[in-house]
């Protein structure tokens, strides 16, 4: 079966095109080392770490700035590393952070979740997180009362 990237194209030939377009580079001692998955594991960690996503302002250009590296890279490692657009990365972020902030019973209303959890706006926060968990945040509050 032909292996897919994200882009349509073949796995192997979008590996060979970052080889070319020098975002791999050979590594004599383990053969060829993805310069773009490193410098995303290392975005990753910054994530979880410093929580930079809890800034509604955050931008690629501070988590480049925090990586190390360019923008370029952590566009296209979260694009074919985790499938999904740098506002969607960070949206997953929030909504993992706002998962925990309503299951601990750390805020009791909507408006507390969206904005402790780095959300500009009540609305994108529900629309968000129903794409995500497949149900409202308010539900998920309500079903936490009732367990409490």
């Amino acid at each position: 079966m032909l292996r897919m990237s994200l882009t349509g194209i073949p796995a192997r030939l979008f590996s060979r095109l970052l080889k070319k377009m020098g975002f791999v580079r050979e590594n004599k001692n383990r053969g060829y080392f993805c310069n773009i998955i490193t410098v995303g594991k290392r975005a990753d960690k910054i994530m979880s770490e410093k929580m930079l996503f809890l800034d509604p302002a955050f931008t690629m250009e501070q988590l480049a700035r925090e990586s190390g590296t360019n923008r370029t890279y952590i566009s296209i490692y979260v694009r074919s590393e985790k499938g999904c657009s740098f506002r969607e990365y960070i949206g997953r972020y929030r909504i993992a952070y706002a998962y925990e902030l309503i299951s601990s019973g750390r805020v009791n209303t909507l408006a507390d979740a969206a904005m402790l959890s780095g959300f500009g706006c009540v609305r994108s926060f529900k629309s968000s997180y129903r794409a995500i968990y497949g149900t409202s945040p308010m539900e998920h509050i309500k079903s936490r009362r009732r367990s409490a």
